[in-house]
């Protein structure tokens, strides 16, 4: 099984990095920076934060500014949804996002792993199919499992009818943050179909249960 704890990231300044994602997003633990040249505003990569509420849009967004992030977008309402996008002070683009339109509770800032993880996936299906266009289909599907002990997880496939790009071709981090936002990822290429299996982290059972 493969997995990843952490994205890893280039800046000229890693202790302010370090400093301003911790500050920005709480991502002490999920970012780790090292020292590089970084590549300012060319940097050919969008990372997203995809969470479950406007509010925790709003939150995230506002302390990213605060430690020092510029904006790119600002946060608004859309078709699909509610977000914005920020730049950090090491160049790095953010987007910061939900699909509900509406609070359904208290704000938080927790980030959606799973959600994020099955973006990334429909994402690099649409985006990085190696013929010209979109791939013609996306189907997303998946279902909650319970552990003898009572411990729990999802099961989520995407599937598109177009092959994604050879291994060796550029890409962005899309893979990289669901290796991190999942606990096992299985990757099929087949000849007309071509799959991604993920298997989220395990929820353990409710105390008192066993």
């Amino acid at each position: 099984m493969f997995t990843l704890e952490t994205i890893t990231l280039d800046a000229t300044d890693p202790t302010d990095a370090r400093a301003f994602y911790d500050k920005a997003f709480g991502l002490t633990d999920q970012i780790s920076v090292r020292q590089g040249p970084g590549t300012g505003a060319g940097r050919p990569f969008t990372i997203s934060l995809v969470v479950g509420q406007p509010s925790t849009v709003d939150s995230l967004v506002d302390s990213a500014l605060a430690a020092g992030a510029t904006s790119l977008k600002p946060v608004e309402k859309s078709f699909w949804g509610y977000g914005g996008i920020v730049q950090a002070p090491d160049g790095s683009v953010w987007k910061v996002a939900t699909s509900a339109k509406k609070d359904r509770g208290p704000a938080t800032r927790e980030i959606d792993d799973i959600v994020l993880a099955v973006n990334e996936a429909v994402s690099n299906a649409v985006e990085h199919a190696d013929q010209p266009g979109f791939a013609a289909e996306v189907r997303v599907a998946g279902r909650q499992y319970t552990e003898p002990d009572g411990g729990r997880r999802v099961v989520i496939g995407v599937s598109d009818n177009r092959r994604w790009r050879p291994e060796h071709a550029p890409h962005g981090m899309g893979l990289l943050v669901i290796h991190t936002c999942m606990d096992d990822v299985q990757f099929d290429r087949g000849h007309d179909v071509t799959t991604l299996v993920m298997t989220s982290v395990r929820v353990p059972p409710p105390a008192g249960c066993g």
